[in-house]
């Protein structure tokens, strides 16, 4: 449940889209809850213990005077080895009820500012792992912002087309290039609004002001070809310099065959 939580919140994190509707935590919640049947079965044969033990009670009940006799006789042998099943039952249902419910409950689902915080946090150490491999790190930094015209025109082609992203890759987004005069084109649809962006080189990416229909600018976005099917993008809020944790956006299924 974690790690599709976290993947979602690298997704939004791209665009700053804050934390998840109440349907797609749900749909993780659904999907990752593993132990939904075996929860079930025991909250099951509790309350089947518990209602089995009330019933024999409420008979135990009817036959109370056999129950305690008056005089110094025996209790009645059948009563006494209900009462001992019941007492029995009971604890057991009750025990299988509070372990459905409690040891065995989902657990909660983060939210996606607390998954960017640890995803922030995580990155943060990774940077400062890569310092102790110099080499490594700068030519790996130096390979992601070589110049866009450098690149593998076959590469370049590649980012054109529908990707998808998010929670079972239903996001989508379509990146292109009319001509070879005109800039590269982004639009999504993000809640019902309209986004869109010219994209231009810029060092290792294609980067460009995203904006709405309207015109009203949110910040900047950023493109570049992954290692593989996918292209990575990020985002930064306007008068900011830090960008997002890098997303990673799938080529759609129909494009694929």
């Amino acid at each position: 449940m974690l790690e599709q939580a976290r993947e979602s919140a690298k997704q939004r994190s791209a665009l700053r889209l804050g934390d998840l509707s109440e349907e797609e935590r749900r749909l993780i919640e659904v999907d990752a809850d593993v132990l939904a049947p075996f929860r079930n079965i025991v909250l099951v044969v509790g309350a089947s213990c518990l209602f089995g033990a009330f019933y024999d009670g409420l008979l135990l009940v009817a036959r109370g005077p056999r129950l305690f006799p008056r005089a110094e006789g025996n209790m009645d042998e059948m009563n006494s080895s209900t009462l001992v099943l019941n007492l029995f039952l009971t604890l057991v249902g009750a025990v299988c009820l509070y372990a459905g419910s409690v040891w065995m409950a989902p657990p909660p689902l983060p939210t996606v500012q607390e998954l960017l915080d640890k995803i922030e946090q995580g990155e943060d150490e990774e940077e400062a792992a890569s310092k102790d491999e110099p080499a490594t790190a700068k030519a790996k930094a130096e390979a992601d912002e070589a110049p866009m015209s450098t690149r593998s025109p076959k590469l370049l082609k590649m980012m054109a087309g529908t990707w998808c992203y998010g929670i079972a890759r239903l996001q989508t987004f379509s990146l292109g290039k009319e001509g070879p005069e005109r800039p590269w084109r982004y639009e999504e649809e993000l809640n019902g609004t309209a986004y869109a962006a010219d994209l231009y080189p810029k060092k290792g990416w294609l980067q460009g002001e995203l904006a709405d229909k309207e015109g009203n600018i949110s910040g900047e976005i950023r493109f570049q070809p992954g290692r593989g099917d996918f292209v990575i993008s990020n985002f930064r809020l306007p008068g900011e310099d830090a960008w997002s944790v890098k997303n990673k956006a799938y080529r759609a299924e129909s494009e694929e065959e």
